[in-house]
C-alpha cells in the first residue's frame, strides 16, 4: 500500500473524490466550457450566405484557452469510394477531393476560374484523326498526374486524353470505372467524329508553361439526332493543374463524361456523366491546390477569464448547393480538463423550391447526399416544367432493384426522393455501387452512389 500526502494551500485534507492529482491554478479552480447551443441549424434559400452566432462561456475559475477548427475526417487512400466519402456535399460548380486530393471548381462559382479562351488554331499542330482514332503526343515538358510525371499522352478523337490503353473508345463510362480507358483526362468524352469535319490541334506554350489540346468544330457521330459541333480545349499546365474550356457547344451535351480518373480506377473526379452540365464560355479548373470554403467563422481562437462570454459568427455559403440537407462540424478544443474537445454539429436545410416563384432553367439530376450512405440517402433532381417522371435504382449488373417514382406527373421545381437501401420487395441490399436513373419524358440521366454497411 502507498499513501499520498498533499502539500498545498488548496488541500487541507485528503479528498477521496478528487479526480486530478497535481498542481492546480491560482484560486484552486479549473476552466470550464459552457455552450449556449450544442448545435447550429440553418434554414436557407438558394445562392446566399447565412450566418449565426456560436456562443459559449467560461464557467470555471481559471483562464480558458480555446481554439475552433472545422472537423476534417481522415481521407482513405486508395479506396474506390474515397471521392464519395469526402466530396463536398451536393455541390453544382465544385467538388472533391478524390483520394489523391484533386478538387474541381468551375467559372460559375464565385471563386472559380475565369474563362479565357486560348486560340491555337493558327499556331497549333493539326492532328488529322479519323473516327475512333488517336494520336500519341510527346510532351515537351513532363506533366504530373496522380503523382507520376508523364512524358506522352494519347489524344482521342472522342474528346478525352489518356496515359493508358484504349485511346479511341466512343462509349463513355462513369468515373471511376474499372473498364478501359483509365488514366484519363476527359474534357468532353463522347462519340465524336473529326473525320466528318473540324480539326484537333496541339500546341506547347513555353512562355506560359502549358500544353493545349483544342477540339475545333468537331461534330458528334450522327446517331439518334444528336448531331452538333463542339469547340473546347484542355490545358495541361506544367505544375499539374488542368483547365477545361468550352467555347461553343452547339448540340446535345447530356451524353458526355467530364472528369479525371487515375490508372487503376480506384479514384477520380466525376464532374458530369450523362447530364447537361457544360455550356458555352465555361471554364473548369482541376487541381490539388483548390480550397473550397463553404464554412467560415471568426474568431478562431482566444482566451476567456472566469465568467466571460465568447460570441463567434459562423457563416455558410450555399451558392450552388443542391436542395436538401447538408452537414458540417466544428471542433472546440480547450484546456477544460473534463471537456477538452467538443464537436458542434452544423446542419443546413436548403428549401427544395429555391427562390419563391422561380423555376429551374433545365432538367438536372444532382448527386445524392450523403454518399456513401447508410441507411438512407436523398436523390435530388430539378424539372424546368411539369413532366412524367420515372426514378429507378439499378445494381452494377444493370438489374433494376427499386422503383422510387413510376411515371407519375411531377410539378416543375426542385425535388428529392429518399432511398433506404432496400429493393422493391423490402429486402435490405448488400453493400456496393448502385446507379440511379431519372427518366423524364424520354430524356434519361444517370448517376452512381455507394451503399455501405
Amino acid at each position: 500500500p502507498y499513501s499520498l500526502h498533499f502539500f498545498s494551500p488548496c488541500a487541507s485534507h485528503i479528498n477521496t473524490e478528487c479526480g486530478q492529482v497535481g498542481a492546480r491554478p491560482v484560486g484552486c479552480g479549473f476552466p470550464s466550457v459552457d455552450l449556449f447551443h450544442a448545435f447550429l441549424e440553418y434554414y436557407c434559400g438558394y445562392d446566399d450566405i447565412y450566418c449565426q452566432q456560436l456562443i459559449f462561456q467560461n464557467e470555471g475559475e481559471a483562464i480558458l484557452d480555446w481554439d475552433l477548427t472545422e472537423y476534417a475526417p481522415p481521407r482513405p487512400i486508395g479506396d474506390a469510394v474515397a471521392q464519395a466519402t469526402d466530396a463536398a456535399p451536393g455541390t453544382r460548380g465544385s467538388g472533391g477531393p478524390d483520394a489523391y486530393g484533386y478538387r474541381w471548381i468551375d467559372s460559375d462559382e464565385p471563386d472559380g476560374p475565369t474563362y479565357e479562351w486560348v486560340e491555337i488554331a493558327l499556331i497549333g499542330m493539326p492532328l488529322f484523326l479519323l473516327d475512333d482514332d488517336a494520336f500519341v503526343l510527346d510532351l515537351l515538358s513532363p506533366f504530373p498526374f496522380y503523382g507520376i510525371d508523364r512524358d506522352w499522352v494519347s489524344i482521342s478523337s472522342n474528346g478525352y486524353l489518356t496515359f493508358g490503353f484504349m485511346p479511341f473508345d466512343p462509349s463513355n463510362d462513369p468515373i471511376p470505372d474499372p473498364n478501359d480507358p483509365n488514366d484519363v483526362i476527359a474534357p468532353f468524352w463522347d462519340n465524336l467524329d473529326p473525320s466528318a469535319g473540324g480539326m484537333i490541334y496541339a500546341y506547347y506554350d513555353a512562355v506560359e508553361g502549358q500544353t493545349i489540346i483544342q477540339y475545333d468544330d468537331i461534330p458528334r457521330y450522327p446517331e439518334g439526332g444528336h448531331n452538333g459541333l463542339y469547340t473546347f480545349q484542355v490545358i495541361l499546365k506544367d505544375d499539374g493543374t488542368i483547365l477545361y474550356q468550352y467555347q461553343t457547344m452547339e448540340g446535345a451535351v447530356e451524353s458526355a463524361t467530364v472528369g479525371i480518373e487515375n490508372a487503376d480506377a480506384s479514384t477520380g473526379l466525376e464532374i458530369a456523366y450523362h447530364e447537361p452540365y457544360v455550356h458555352d464560355e465555361l471554364a473548369v479548373l482541376i487541381s490539388t491546390e483548390i480550397e473550397l470554403e463553404r464554412l467560415t467563422f471568426y474568431p478562431t481562437s482566444g482566451s476567456l477569464g472566469p465568467g466571460e462570454i465568447q460570441e463567434i459568427e459562423v457563416c455558410v455559403d450555399v451558392h450552388g448547393l443542391d436542395a436538401g440537407t447538408h452537414e458540417w462540424s466544428l471542433v472546440l478544443t480547450s484546456n477544460d480538463f473534463y471537456n477538452p474537445e467538443i464537436v458542434i454539429p452544423i446542419t443546413v436545410y436548403i428549401e427544395p423550391t429555391g427562390v419563391e416563384g422561380s423555376e429551374p432553367a433545365r432538367l438536372a439530376l444532382r448527386g445524392n447526399y450523403p454518399n456513401p450512405f447508410n441507411p438512407k440517402t436523398a436523390i435530388a433532381y430539378e424539372l424546368p416544367a411539369p413532366a412524367h417522371v420515372r426514378l429507378e435504382i439499378y445494381d452494377v449488373a444493370g438489374r433494376r432493384v427499386r422503383t422510387l417514382i413510376n411515371g407519375a406527373t411531377v410539378a416543375a421545381g426542385s425535388h428529392a426522393e429518399l432511398w433506404d437501401g432496400r429493393n422493391d420487395e423490402g429486402r435490405q441490399l448488400a453493400s456496393g455501387v448502385f446507379l440511379y436513373r431519372l427518366e423524364v419524358d424520354g430524356e434519361t440521366l444517370t448517376k452512381k452512389m455507394v451503399l455501405t454497411k
